[in-house]
């Protein structure tokens, strides 16, 4: 007779359906914003989602690593975070450079990298809210 194990007292052991709910609404909110800059200048969407994929990427990268976080000694987390962080800040930073030497408006590319962080931040806020109800 096997039994299912105990879920693990852990804050991303049920982060799935939350990371779900972000991706639609990251979707949403990206095709949302791509149309209103397409509005306002057909030749800034394109740069608003490439902010928007570039934040979104980093999200990603962000939730990675507090999964990966977990699992290591206290010692070793700083170390890797911090490691981590000029990692991806040197990469965002010569990404960005790139994209505004190839013509991308800068204004779009900030935009769409808020609303990406915006979007997710708020959606994890809200289920971070709902669980703490449910508690």
């Amino acid at each position: 007779m096997t039994s299912k194990a105990a879920a693990p007292e852990n804050a991303f052991y049920n982060i799935g359906p939350i990371i779900y709910l972000a991706a639609m609404a990251n979707l949403f909110v990206g095709a949302l914003g791509a149309a209103v800059f397409g509005l306002y200048n057909i030749a800034l969407a394109p740069h608003f989602l490439a902010g928007y994929v570039m934040g979104i990427a980093n999200i990603y990268l962000l939730l990675r690593l507090s999964q990966r976080l977990n699992r290591l000694s206290p010692q070793k987390a700083g170390s890797y975070m911090l490691r981590n962080y000029y990692i991806r800040f040197f990469v965002s930073a010569c990404v960005l450079a790139v994209l505004i030497y190839m013509g991308i408006s800068p204004w779009a590319l900030v935009a769409g990298i808020a609303a990406s962080i915006t979007t997710t931040t708020t959606i994890i806020i809200i289920k971070a809210r709902e669980g703490l109800k449910d508690a």
